[in-house]
């Protein structure tokens, strides 16, 4: 699992101590980094979708369904975390 290494500290901390303690992971080793998301194309399209996502929950934006819309056809499955 890639995650983009942007954001503070004690997020990135939390997270990979979630990480840590809920993945199946082989041998219990890390199977989870941190790179940043200007050299991932990857990571770019996960910023884009998710930004499309968490801006559907905003009441107050005019347009919050417009990005969503575009990706909709091809959720699976939207979880919001921490809950």
């Amino acid at each position: 699992m890639v995650i983009d290494e942007s954001g503070r500290k004690l997020f990135k901390y939390q997270l990979a101590s979630y990480l840590r303690k809920n993945m199946n992971s082989f041998d219990n080793r890390h199977i989870h980094k941190m790179q940043d998301s200007k050299r991932n194309n990857l990571l770019q399209l996960v910023d884009m979708v998710c930004g499309a996502v968490n801006r559907s929950f905003s009441i107050n934006k005019k347009d919050n369904q417009k990005f969503r819309n575009v990706i909709r056809s091809r959720e699976i499955d939207v979880q919001i975390w921490p809950k």
